[in-house]
């Protein structure tokens, strides 16, 4: 490992600490998945406290697509485009009984409405703060704060 990463990988982690302390009742976007929903990865430690969600994005889905855009990253006139959306939670997931609970989603979205090439953002939602909603076999959601992750 370089001898910068780990003091950035801290500084990264504290950010999304501090952004995501901040980012209460602020107005968001809710995107909604369950079991079954395609093109979604959702990755959460043991005890809960962090979890990496992962969205492909639309016309990135094929092999083929994925090896294209790879390939462009040997050429550096191109820059190289994110195959996913990413986001992160440093918290542990709410429990809520209706989505309506949750007052500062200002919309809410499903996984393949948000991966549209055509997906405009509501105006009152800020652009890194997310709200990721999964309904639990017994009827409630789980409801995680998240920030995006910004690839360059």
């Amino acid at each position: 490992m370089c001898k910068f990463a780990r003091p950035l990988l801290s500084l990264v982690i504290a950010g999304l600490l501090v952004g995501t302390i901040y980012a209460q009742d602020l107005p968001r976007l809710c995107i909604y998945f369950g079991e079954s929903t395609k093109y979604i990865t959702v990755d959460m430690r043991k005890d809960s406290a962090a979890t990496s969600f992962s969205i492909v994005r639309q016309d990135y889905e094929s092999d083929e697509k994925k090896e294209e855009i790879r390939s462009r990253k040997d050429n550096e006139a191109e820059p190289p485009i994110p195959l996913t959306n990413n986001f992160f939670s440093t918290k542990k997931p709410l429990k809520v009984s209706t989505v309506e609970k949750i007052s500062d989603c200002v919309k809410l979205v499903t996984v393949a409405e948000f991966r549209k090439t055509d997906f405009k953002m509501p105006e009152r939602a800020r652009s890194t703060l997310f709200i990721f909603t999964k309904k639990l076999e017994d009827g409630m959601f789980l409801k995680w704060d998240a920030l995006l992750m910004v690839t360059e």
